[in-house]
């Protein structure tokens, strides 16, 4: 799986110098159940300003269904969750956690709009690029 992360990660590069968007959806192989189910989104989060993994980080993310209301209650069905980086800048999204309106979050990094571009994608993973915030 490493092996097809790095053909694609590749292939991300070349076109990354072209992106204008924080996010640059690639596809690659989902996480799956035994059934076959895909239970949770593998993102391969990068630098965009040096093209490398971030690994062994914090993750967060936040999302909600979208609705915004004027009157309370508002049922927004909000779900956080909090994850880490592998060594080769990967990270697993229980796909529950995936709602019309997600954000990433690493310390140190613009947070990136998930739902706008795992929707572009009908199954599978993602590079990731996230631009580092300036000090």
């Amino acid at each position: 799986m490493f092996r097809q992360t790095l053909l694609t990660l590749g292939k991300c590069l070349s076109l990354g110098m072209l992106a204008n968007s924080l996010l640059l959806p690639v596809q690659a192989q989902p996480t799956a159940t035994s059934g076959g189910a895909t239970e949770a989104i593998e993102l391969l989060i990068l630098d965009r300003s040096t093209y490398k993994p971030i690994a062994d980080r914090s993750t967060q993310v936040y999302s909600n269904n979208g609705i915004r209301c004027v009157t309370t209650p508002c049922p927004t069905n909000t779900k956080n969750w909090e994850g880490k980086t592998d060594r080769q800048g990967v990270v697993l999204i229980p796909k529950q956690v995936i709602q019309s309106s997600t954000t990433l979050t690493l310390n140190g990094y613009i947070a990136a709009d998930l739902a706008k571009d795992l929707q572009q994608q009908p199954t599978g993973a993602a590079v990731i690029l996230l631009v580092p915030t300036v000090k």
